[in-house]
């Protein structure tokens, strides 16, 4: 009958999913390894990430703090009208800038040296 004819299919199928759930179970400890493995170099990964961007954060606020500051210095010397310390201020603003700029590729090398490896 046809009826048995499908049963047999659903018979078959069943039996495969079985096999394969006997399998995974067997299996179970190989899968959870490899997940794990997988999660640890995600995890290092991250945290690679995350210094390396706690240095460069700490390198760029050191930077913006002087910049702040010479900046103040230079608006006081604009408000007081004294010219000499206007030109000082605008001076040594020109420098820090000149330093920044000449420095950028040793903070990099820096940071990327300084970054502990995943």
């Amino acid at each position: 009958m046809w009826y048995d004819e499908e049963f047999q299919q659903v018979l078959a199928g069943l039996r495969r999913i079985e096999w394969k759930l006997n399998y995974l179970i067997k299996h179970e400890g190989k899968f959870e390894m490899a997940t794990q493995a997988t999660l640890d170099r995600l995890t290092a990964d991250v945290t690679a990430n995350t210094n390396a961007v706690a240095a460069a954060s700490a390198a760029l606020s050191g930077f913006v703090a002087t910049v702040a500051d010479l900046t103040a210095k230079l608006q006081a010397a604009i408000e007081s009208g004294d010219e000499a310390a206007v030109e000082a201020a605008a001076m040594a603003l020109e420098a820090n800038n000149n330093t920044l700029t000449a420095a950028v590729p040793a903070v990099a090398a820096a940071v990327v040296a300084n970054t502990p490896a995943a």
